[in-house]
């Protein structure tokens, strides 16, 4: 049985049911720096620092994804000899880490693109490559598209321009992340 450290509410194994009401707002911990709860679960969400909406944390996952390369226009046939990405999501905020290795890439038109674990909200939010190698064209950042769960990849010398399937050998390696927010 564990017992806070001001009130005496006593807390042992089995089901509760109800509130826990403190007599002072903003005044009481649940567990100390010596008897800390194992897990804690929520159902709906979390206020932090507030208690408007905006405070609100409903969501925070940590997970991995399979990284695709794909195209605008379709028709690519890929083959990779590597290929991966990790992700730490709380609320709406996506931190992604992705890499790729092609073994073969063919067909397909218009923008290469790259997969994310999450649909990106309405806006572009460019993710910085951090290492690359085999392009005809140096790609920049991957720029998430709008409602998507694809970035498009941006020339690093001209961040307007995308990086086109034609320009694809299947040589190509390259790692990027970032952070953007879900739809």
């Amino acid at each position: 049985m564990m017992r806070s450290q001001r009130s005496g509410l006593p807390i042992a194994g089995g089901t509760m049911q109800g509130n826990i009401l403190f007599s002072a707002d903003n005044t009481h911990n649940i567990g100390s720096a010596s008897l800390r709860p194992a897990n804690i679960y929520v159902g709906t969400g979390i206020y932090i620092g507030g208690t408007t909406s905006a405070n609100l944390l409903t969501d925070y996952e940590e997970g991995t994804f399979t990284v695709a390369v794909t195209t605008a226009g379709g028709g690519e046939t890929v083959t990779y000899d590597s290929r991966s990405g990790i992700y730490t999501k709380t609320g709406r905020a996506v931190a992604v880490y992705g890499a790729f290795d092609l073994a073969t890439f063919s067909g397909g038109s218009s923008t290469v693109r790259v997969s994310l674990p999450f649909t990106a909200a309405n806006a572009f939010m460019p993710l910085p490559v951090s290492g690359q190698s085999g392009f005809g064209t140096a790609p920049g950042v991957v720029q998430t598209n709008n409602s998507a769960t694809t970035g498009s990849l941006l020339a690093l010398s001209n961040l307007s321009t995308g990086i086109d399937a034609t320009a694809m050998s299947g040589d190509e390696e390259m790692r990027y992340g970032g952070t953007f927010q879900t739809a």
